[in-house]
Protein backbone atom coordinates (compact mmCIF):
# COMPACT_ATOMS: atom_id res chain seq x y z
CA UNK A 1 0.00 0.00 0.00
CA UNK A 2 1.15 3.27 -0.65
CA UNK A 3 2.17 5.61 2.08
CA UNK A 4 -0.28 8.31 0.46
CA UNK A 5 -2.85 6.14 0.73
CA UNK A 6 -2.64 5.06 3.99
CA UNK A 7 -2.21 8.52 5.09
CA UNK A 8 -5.65 9.15 3.54
CA UNK A 9 -7.32 6.05 5.51
CA UNK A 10 -5.92 7.33 8.71
CA UNK A 11 -6.77 10.68 8.35
CA UNK A 12 -10.75 9.00 7.46
CA UNK A 13 -10.79 6.86 10.37
CA UNK A 14 -9.63 9.44 12.38
CA UNK A 15 -12.63 11.63 11.11
CA UNK A 16 -14.92 8.82 11.54
CA UNK A 17 -14.01 8.10 15.24
CA UNK A 18 -14.16 12.02 16.01
CA UNK A 19 -17.89 12.03 14.28
CA UNK A 20 -18.99 8.99 16.44
CA UNK A 21 -17.80 10.63 19.59
CA UNK A 22 -19.42 13.83 18.88
CA UNK A 23 -22.93 11.39 18.37
CA UNK A 24 -22.59 10.03 21.46
CA UNK A 25 -22.06 13.30 23.51
CA UNK A 26 -24.70 14.71 21.58
CA UNK A 27 -26.80 11.85 22.71
CA UNK A 28 -26.22 12.29 26.24
CA UNK A 29 -27.06 15.52 25.97
CA UNK A 30 -30.80 14.96 25.23
CA UNK A 31 -33.07 13.40 27.32
CA UNK A 32 -34.43 10.21 25.93
CA UNK A 33 -36.84 7.59 27.95
CA UNK A 34 -34.87 4.68 29.82
CA UNK A 35 -36.98 1.89 30.92
CA UNK A 36 -36.60 0.80 34.35
CA UNK A 37 -38.12 -2.57 36.70
CA UNK A 38 -42.04 -2.58 35.94
CA UNK A 39 -43.73 -1.81 39.16
CA UNK A 40 -40.84 -0.05 40.86
CA UNK A 41 -42.87 2.45 43.24
CA UNK A 42 -42.06 6.12 43.01
CA UNK A 43 -42.22 6.93 46.73
CA UNK A 44 -41.36 3.49 48.58
CA UNK A 45 -41.41 3.13 51.91
CA UNK A 46 -44.45 5.76 52.41
CA UNK A 47 -46.43 4.62 54.81
CA UNK A 48 -49.95 6.95 55.09
CA UNK A 49 -50.97 5.54 58.21
CA UNK A 50 -47.88 8.04 59.51
CA UNK A 51 -49.06 10.94 57.39
CA UNK A 52 -50.21 13.86 59.98
CA UNK A 53 -50.68 16.64 57.38
CA UNK A 54 -50.22 17.05 53.32
CA UNK A 55 -49.10 19.68 52.10
CA UNK A 56 -49.18 21.36 48.20
CA UNK A 57 -47.24 23.90 46.92
CA UNK A 58 -47.75 26.08 43.50
CA UNK A 59 -45.97 29.24 42.18
CA UNK A 60 -49.51 30.78 43.69
CA UNK A 61 -50.09 29.73 46.75
CA UNK A 62 -49.14 26.50 49.15
CA UNK A 63 -52.33 24.68 50.64
CA UNK A 64 -51.69 22.47 53.82
CA UNK A 65 -54.50 19.70 55.65
CA UNK A 66 -53.73 18.63 58.44
CA UNK A 67 -55.41 15.91 61.00
CA UNK A 68 -56.75 17.09 63.86
CA UNK A 69 -59.15 15.59 66.90
CA UNK A 70 -62.41 16.75 64.65
CA UNK A 71 -60.50 15.25 61.59
CA UNK A 72 -58.65 16.15 58.35
CA UNK A 73 -59.30 20.11 57.55
CA UNK A 74 -57.91 22.45 55.67
CA UNK A 75 -55.67 24.59 57.93
CA UNK A 76 -54.75 27.10 55.72
CA UNK A 77 -58.57 27.79 55.00
CA UNK A 78 -60.14 28.60 58.50
CA UNK A 79 -59.57 24.75 59.32
CA UNK A 80 -62.60 23.68 57.14
CA UNK A 81 -63.46 20.36 57.52
CA UNK A 82 -61.62 18.33 54.03
CA UNK A 83 -63.26 16.58 51.62
CA UNK A 84 -62.01 13.25 53.36
CA UNK A 85 -63.60 10.81 50.14
CA UNK A 86 -61.00 12.97 47.78
CA UNK A 87 -58.06 13.05 49.95
CA UNK A 88 -57.80 9.79 50.41
CA UNK A 89 -57.95 8.66 46.97
CA UNK A 90 -55.67 11.51 45.65
CA UNK A 91 -52.70 10.62 48.47
CA UNK A 92 -53.34 6.61 47.67
CA UNK A 93 -53.14 7.58 44.04
CA UNK A 94 -49.78 9.34 44.88
CA UNK A 95 -48.58 6.44 47.25
CA UNK A 96 -49.22 3.74 44.37
CA UNK A 97 -47.76 5.47 41.55
CA UNK A 98 -45.44 3.10 39.94
CA UNK A 99 -42.01 4.29 37.43
CA UNK A 100 -42.80 4.23 33.51
CA UNK A 101 -39.95 4.96 32.26
CA UNK A 102 -37.02 7.56 33.58
CA UNK A 103 -35.96 10.64 31.68
CA UNK A 104 -32.32 9.89 30.91
CA UNK A 105 -30.05 13.69 31.66
CA UNK A 106 -34.35 15.19 32.13
CA UNK A 107 -32.63 17.15 35.54
CA UNK A 108 -30.76 19.92 32.69
CA UNK A 109 -34.20 20.64 31.38
CA UNK A 110 -36.79 20.75 33.92
CA UNK A 111 -38.68 23.48 32.26
CA UNK A 112 -39.12 20.85 29.38
CA UNK A 113 -41.37 18.60 31.49
CA UNK A 114 -42.98 21.65 33.70
CA UNK A 115 -40.49 20.77 36.57
CA UNK A 116 -39.00 24.16 36.89
CA UNK A 117 -39.36 25.56 40.55
CA UNK A 118 -40.12 29.25 39.09
CA UNK A 119 -43.23 27.61 36.40
CA UNK A 120 -44.75 29.91 34.12
CA UNK A 121 -48.24 28.18 35.61
CA UNK A 122 -50.18 29.12 38.89
CA UNK A 123 -50.82 25.87 39.15
CA UNK A 124 -46.95 24.09 38.03
CA UNK A 125 -45.21 22.63 39.30
CA UNK A 126 -47.24 21.49 41.90
CA UNK A 127 -44.81 19.61 45.04
CA UNK A 128 -46.52 17.35 47.85
CA UNK A 129 -45.34 17.01 50.67
CA UNK A 130 -45.87 14.36 53.21
CA UNK A 131 -45.74 15.50 56.55
CA UNK A 132 -45.75 13.42 60.14
CA UNK A 133 -47.21 14.30 63.69
CA UNK A 134 -43.98 16.47 64.16
CA UNK A 135 -43.93 18.11 61.07
CA UNK A 136 -41.04 15.86 59.59
CA UNK A 137 -41.30 15.08 55.95
CA UNK A 138 -41.67 11.42 54.99
CA UNK A 139 -41.80 12.14 51.38
CA UNK A 140 -41.83 14.69 48.68
CA UNK A 141 -42.99 14.37 45.09
CA UNK A 142 -43.17 17.39 42.38
CA UNK A 143 -46.00 17.04 39.65
CA UNK A 144 -44.52 18.31 36.32
CA UNK A 145 -46.71 18.49 32.77
CA UNK A 146 -48.23 15.64 31.09
CA UNK A 147 -47.11 13.80 27.96
CA UNK A 148 -49.52 13.85 25.31
CA UNK A 149 -49.64 11.57 22.39
CA UNK A 150 -51.96 11.66 19.28
CA UNK A 151 -52.24 14.44 16.75
CA UNK A 152 -50.40 17.24 17.87
CA UNK A 153 -52.62 19.62 15.88
CA UNK A 154 -55.88 18.69 18.07
CA UNK A 155 -53.85 18.69 21.15
CA UNK A 156 -53.62 14.78 21.32
CA UNK A 157 -54.52 13.01 24.72
CA UNK A 158 -52.60 12.75 28.10
CA UNK A 159 -50.69 9.75 28.35
CA UNK A 160 -49.13 9.96 31.82
CA UNK A 161 -47.38 12.75 33.17
CA UNK A 162 -43.80 13.67 34.51
CA UNK A 163 -42.45 14.08 38.29
CA UNK A 164 -39.75 14.07 40.23
CA UNK A 165 -38.78 13.25 43.74
CA UNK A 166 -37.30 15.26 46.13
CA UNK A 167 -33.78 16.18 43.44
CA UNK A 168 -33.71 12.92 42.00
CA UNK A 169 -33.89 12.22 38.72
CA UNK A 170 -36.97 12.81 36.14
CA UNK A 171 -40.11 10.00 36.01
CA UNK A 172 -42.73 8.96 33.78
CA UNK A 173 -45.62 7.63 35.25
CA UNK A 174 -48.46 6.51 33.64
CA UNK A 175 -50.89 8.68 35.82
CA UNK A 176 -52.08 12.42 34.69
CA UNK A 177 -52.58 14.91 37.59
CA UNK A 178 -54.71 17.35 35.97
CA UNK A 179 -57.75 17.10 38.19
CA UNK A 180 -55.77 17.09 41.39
CA UNK A 181 -57.08 20.07 43.42
CA UNK A 182 -54.70 23.01 43.81
CA UNK A 183 -57.13 25.47 45.45
CA UNK A 184 -58.23 25.32 48.83
CA UNK A 185 -61.72 24.92 48.58
CA UNK A 186 -61.00 22.22 45.66
CA UNK A 187 -60.12 20.38 48.84
CA UNK A 188 -63.38 21.02 50.51
CA UNK A 189 -67.04 18.91 50.35
CA UNK A 190 -68.86 21.96 48.38
CA UNK A 191 -71.86 21.12 49.32
CA UNK A 192 -73.83 22.83 52.53
CA UNK A 193 -76.90 19.97 52.68
CA UNK A 194 -79.05 18.37 50.86
CA UNK A 195 -82.58 17.68 52.21
CA UNK A 196 -85.22 16.53 50.22
CA UNK A 197 -88.38 18.83 49.73
CA UNK A 198 -91.05 16.11 51.02
CA UNK A 199 -89.37 15.86 54.88
CA UNK A 200 -90.18 19.72 55.48
CA UNK A 201 -93.26 20.21 57.45
CA UNK A 202 -93.47 23.86 57.95
CA UNK A 203 -91.36 26.79 56.75
CA UNK A 204 -91.20 30.46 58.33
CA UNK A 205 -89.33 33.50 56.37
CA UNK A 206 -88.41 36.64 58.52
CA UNK A 207 -88.04 39.57 56.25
CA UNK A 208 -88.20 43.23 56.37
CA UNK A 209 -89.88 43.27 59.38
CA UNK A 210 -92.56 40.68 58.50
CA UNK A 211 -92.83 37.33 59.72
CA UNK A 212 -94.87 34.59 57.58
CA UNK A 213 -94.87 30.92 56.64
CA UNK A 214 -96.39 28.09 55.31
CA UNK A 215 -97.00 24.16 56.76
CA UNK A 216 -98.00 21.48 54.86
CA UNK A 217 -101.21 19.46 55.55
CA UNK A 218 -102.36 16.60 53.62
CA UNK A 219 -99.50 17.14 50.73
CA UNK A 220 -100.04 20.84 50.14
CA UNK A 221 -99.31 24.02 51.38
CA UNK A 222 -101.37 25.83 53.80
CA UNK A 223 -101.46 29.77 55.92
CA UNK A 224 -103.30 30.55 58.87
CA UNK A 225 -103.64 34.33 57.64
CA UNK A 226 -105.36 34.39 54.33
CA UNK A 227 -107.83 36.50 53.28
CA UNK A 228 -110.93 35.76 51.63
CA UNK A 229 -109.55 36.50 48.11
CA UNK A 230 -106.23 34.69 48.75
CA UNK A 231 -104.95 30.89 48.14
CA UNK A 232 -101.81 29.47 48.49
CA UNK A 233 -99.35 29.57 45.25
CA UNK A 234 -98.48 25.61 46.11
CA UNK A 235 -95.31 25.58 43.42
CA UNK A 236 -93.84 29.37 45.08
CA UNK A 237 -93.73 27.59 48.59
CA UNK A 238 -92.72 23.75 47.01
CA UNK A 239 -89.81 25.92 45.41
CA UNK A 240 -88.66 27.36 48.88
CA UNK A 241 -89.15 24.17 50.12
CA UNK A 242 -86.44 22.51 47.77
CA UNK A 243 -83.94 25.56 49.01
CA UNK A 244 -81.70 22.85 51.28
CA UNK A 245 -81.57 20.14 48.60
CA UNK A 246 -77.86 20.15 46.88
CA UNK A 247 -77.04 23.78 48.79
CA UNK A 248 -73.56 24.04 47.93
CA UNK A 249 -71.25 27.12 48.36
CA UNK A 250 -69.13 28.59 45.74
CA UNK A 251 -66.44 30.37 48.21
CA UNK A 252 -65.10 30.44 51.53
CA UNK A 253 -64.81 33.89 52.49
CA UNK A 254 -62.54 35.54 55.18
CA UNK A 255 -64.67 34.74 58.44
CA UNK A 256 -63.64 37.60 60.29
CA UNK A 257 -65.88 39.84 57.91
CA UNK A 258 -68.36 41.88 59.78
CA UNK A 259 -72.05 41.95 59.83
CA UNK A 260 -72.67 45.32 58.13
CA UNK A 261 -70.14 44.41 55.10
CA UNK A 262 -71.75 40.77 54.79
CA UNK A 263 -75.66 42.30 55.40
CA UNK A 264 -75.81 39.71 58.59
CA UNK A 265 -76.94 42.45 60.78
CA UNK A 266 -80.43 42.11 58.58
CA UNK A 267 -80.77 39.18 56.88
CA UNK A 268 -83.60 37.86 55.04
CA UNK A 269 -83.78 34.79 57.39
CA UNK A 270 -85.72 31.66 56.52
CA UNK A 271 -86.48 28.37 59.06
CA UNK A 272 -87.32 25.04 58.00
CA UNK A 273 -88.93 22.59 60.23
CA UNK A 274 -89.34 18.80 59.94
CA UNK A 275 -91.44 15.85 61.93
CA UNK A 276 -88.41 15.11 63.96
CA UNK A 277 -88.52 18.49 65.90
CA UNK A 278 -85.02 19.69 63.60
CA UNK A 279 -84.97 23.26 62.66
CA UNK A 280 -82.52 24.16 60.19
CA UNK A 281 -82.49 28.41 59.91
CA UNK A 282 -80.67 29.84 56.44
CA UNK A 283 -79.17 33.53 56.91
CA UNK A 284 -79.24 35.24 53.27
CA UNK A 285 -77.56 38.61 53.62
CA UNK A 286 -75.96 41.14 50.97
CA UNK A 287 -73.93 40.58 47.87
CA UNK A 288 -70.31 39.98 47.85
CA UNK A 289 -68.06 43.25 47.19
CA UNK A 290 -67.15 42.69 43.42
CA UNK A 291 -69.63 39.42 42.45
CA UNK A 292 -72.91 38.37 42.23
CA UNK A 293 -72.37 35.53 45.15
CA UNK A 294 -74.40 36.04 48.22
CA UNK A 295 -73.67 36.05 51.77
CA UNK A 296 -74.93 32.93 53.78
CA UNK A 297 -75.37 31.19 56.84
CA UNK A 298 -76.72 28.32 58.85
CA UNK A 299 -77.51 27.01 61.90
CA UNK A 300 -79.53 24.18 63.07
CA UNK A 301 -81.12 23.32 66.49
CA UNK A 302 -83.70 20.98 68.09
CA UNK A 303 -86.73 22.66 68.34
CA UNK A 304 -85.92 25.75 70.32
CA UNK A 305 -88.51 27.91 67.49
CA UNK A 306 -92.01 27.73 67.74
CA UNK A 307 -93.84 25.67 65.04
CA UNK A 308 -95.78 28.32 62.58
CA UNK A 309 -97.41 25.37 62.30
CA UNK A 310 -98.97 24.42 65.66
CA UNK A 311 -102.70 24.80 65.83
CA UNK A 312 -104.75 26.23 69.24
CA UNK A 313 -105.14 23.42 71.77
CA UNK A 314 -106.47 23.49 75.38
CA UNK A 315 -103.25 21.40 76.22
CA UNK A 316 -105.18 18.01 76.90
CA UNK A 317 -103.79 15.17 74.97
CA UNK A 318 -106.20 12.24 74.53
CA UNK A 319 -104.70 10.39 72.77
CA UNK A 320 -103.80 6.78 73.87
CA UNK A 321 -100.00 6.86 74.09
CA UNK A 322 -98.51 4.14 70.88
CA UNK A 323 -96.28 0.98 71.30
CA UNK A 324 -92.68 2.37 71.00
CA UNK A 325 -92.33 -1.02 69.12
CA UNK A 326 -95.38 -0.21 66.35
CA UNK A 327 -94.66 3.60 66.73
CA UNK A 328 -92.41 4.84 63.53
CA UNK A 329 -89.83 7.40 63.76
CA UNK A 330 -90.74 11.00 62.56
CA UNK A 331 -88.66 11.78 59.35
CA UNK A 332 -85.96 14.75 58.99
CA UNK A 333 -82.43 15.11 59.17
CA UNK A 334 -80.47 14.93 62.48
CA UNK A 335 -78.37 17.40 63.77
CA UNK A 336 -75.41 15.32 63.02
CA UNK A 337 -76.31 16.16 59.74
CA UNK A 338 -75.14 19.66 59.90
CA UNK A 339 -72.74 19.52 62.68
CA UNK A 340 -70.24 20.20 60.03
CA UNK A 341 -71.50 23.10 58.44
CA UNK A 342 -73.52 25.22 60.75
CA UNK A 343 -71.87 28.48 62.02
CA UNK A 344 -69.47 29.07 58.64
CA UNK A 345 -69.96 31.91 56.07
CA UNK A 346 -70.29 30.93 52.67
CA UNK A 347 -70.47 32.36 49.73
CA UNK A 348 -73.37 30.86 47.18
CA UNK A 349 -74.24 31.91 43.52
CA UNK A 350 -77.09 34.32 42.94
CA UNK A 351 -79.87 31.86 41.67
CA UNK A 352 -79.32 29.53 45.46
CA UNK A 353 -79.88 33.10 47.49
CA UNK A 354 -82.89 34.14 44.57
CA UNK A 355 -85.03 30.86 46.35
CA UNK A 356 -84.33 32.41 50.22
CA UNK A 357 -85.09 35.76 49.72
CA UNK A 358 -89.20 35.39 48.89
CA UNK A 359 -92.01 38.12 49.87
CA UNK A 360 -95.47 36.92 51.35
CA UNK A 361 -96.81 38.11 47.64
CA UNK A 362 -95.15 35.65 46.39
CA UNK A 363 -96.66 32.71 48.14
CA UNK A 364 -100.05 34.47 47.72
CA UNK A 365 -102.36 33.60 44.43
CA UNK A 366 -105.51 36.24 44.76
CA UNK A 367 -108.94 34.70 43.15
CA UNK A 368 -109.65 37.98 41.75
CA UNK A 369 -106.82 36.94 39.25
CA UNK A 370 -107.96 33.57 39.02
CA UNK A 371 -111.05 34.46 38.01
CA UNK A 372 -110.16 37.03 35.02
CA UNK A 373 -107.58 34.49 34.47
CA UNK A 374 -110.15 31.76 33.77
CA UNK A 375 -112.64 34.16 31.99
CA UNK A 376 -109.58 34.73 29.48
CA UNK A 377 -109.24 31.01 28.92
CA UNK A 378 -112.95 30.51 28.57
CA UNK A 379 -113.19 33.34 25.85
CA UNK A 380 -110.27 31.57 23.99
CA UNK A 381 -112.03 27.99 24.24
CA UNK A 382 -115.16 29.31 23.21
CA UNK A 383 -116.55 28.91 19.52
CA UNK A 384 -118.09 32.18 18.10
CA UNK A 385 -121.14 33.37 17.42
CA UNK A 386 -121.24 32.21 13.51
CA UNK A 387 -120.40 29.17 14.33
CA UNK A 388 -123.27 29.17 17.21
CA UNK A 389 -125.40 29.84 14.72
CA UNK A 390 -124.13 27.10 12.15
CA UNK A 391 -124.42 24.54 14.82
CA UNK A 392 -128.48 25.97 15.56
CA UNK A 393 -129.58 26.39 12.12
CA UNK A 394 -131.03 23.31 10.66
CA UNK A 395 -129.99 20.81 7.81
CA UNK A 396 -131.73 18.78 5.26
CA UNK A 397 -132.18 15.53 6.91
CA UNK A 398 -131.99 16.31 10.61
CA UNK A 399 -134.96 18.54 11.43
CA UNK A 400 -136.40 21.36 10.13
CA UNK A 401 -138.89 21.11 7.41
CA UNK A 402 -138.77 17.90 6.61
CA UNK A 403 -139.12 16.76 10.29
CA UNK A 404 -142.72 19.43 10.07
CA UNK A 405 -143.66 17.48 7.33
CA UNK A 406 -143.50 14.23 9.41
CA UNK A 407 -145.83 15.21 11.75
CA UNK A 408 -148.25 16.86 9.28
CA UNK A 409 -148.49 13.46 7.54
CA UNK A 410 -148.81 11.95 11.14
CA UNK A 411 -151.57 13.80 12.17
CA UNK A 412 -153.18 13.54 9.02
CA UNK A 413 -152.79 9.72 9.74
CA UNK A 414 -154.87 9.61 13.29
CA UNK A 415 -157.62 12.05 11.55
CA UNK A 416 -157.93 9.24 8.94
CA UNK A 417 -158.21 6.61 11.70
CA UNK A 418 -160.72 8.52 13.84
CA UNK A 419 -163.35 8.50 10.11
CA UNK A 420 -162.71 5.12 9.39
CA UNK A 421 -163.53 4.19 13.32
CA UNK A 422 -167.19 6.24 12.65
CA UNK A 423 -169.14 7.23 15.78
CA UNK A 424 -168.88 4.43 17.21
CA UNK A 425 -165.59 4.44 18.51
CA UNK A 426 -166.61 7.04 20.93
CA UNK A 427 -169.03 4.78 22.91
Amino acid sequence: MKPRTLIVLTALLAGLGLWVAWMRRDADRRPREETVRTGAPVLPGLELARVAAVEIATPARTNRLAQTEAGWVVASKHGYPADMPRLVREMRRLADLKVGARIRGGEDRLREFGLAPDGEAEDRPATVRFLDEGDAPLAEITLGGERRTGDPQFGGFPDGAYVRVGDGPVLLVGESFTGMPRAAEDWMPRQIADVRERLVSWIRVERDGETFGARRENDRWTMDDLAEDELVENRKVTSVARGLEYLRFTRLPDQDLDDETTGMDDPVVVTYGFPNGVEVEVRVGAVAEGATDRYLRLAARQGDLPSPASDESDGSDESEPADDDEAPLPEGPSLADFEKVAGWLYRIASYNADTFRVTREDFINRIVEMEEQEMEEQEMESPSPEADADEESPTPGEGGAPDSAEGEEDEGADEATEAEAGPDAGS
